[in-house]
């Protein structure tokens, strides 16, 4: 056939491939200068990393941190999930943010 293109009309490019995370409050279980253990409804991948910025009892403190493991965890007959987060970076707290 003479009226068929020559071309194709679009091309497929390949997709990024990406995650995104929101805020999502967790509660701090145990904490030391270099390893922090919290509990969070969503699971957490090994070696993502997050900023955590922690406020209530003590000063508040914007860490940068590396999830070094996760295990789901049964809190109150839900299942969350235990994450061990390793400190890697220590900023300047936001000042005058709210807590909640």
């Amino acid at each position: 056939m003479t009226d068929r293109r020559r071309h194709a009309r679009f091309s497929v490019n390949a997709g990024w491939e990406g995650r995104l995370r929101t805020l999502e409050e967790v509660v701090v279980e145990t904490q030391t200068r270099d390893d922090i253990w919290v509990i969070s409804r969503t699971p957490a991948m090994p070696d993502e990393r997050f900023t955590l910025h922690l406020t209530g009892s003590g000063p508040p403190a914007l860490l940068t941190v590396r999830v070094a493991e996760n295990r789901p965890v049964l809190v109150d007959g839900a299942i969350r999930n235990r994450v061990h987060l390793v400190v890697i970076g220590r900023h300047e707290a936001i000042q005058g943010g709210s807590q909640g």
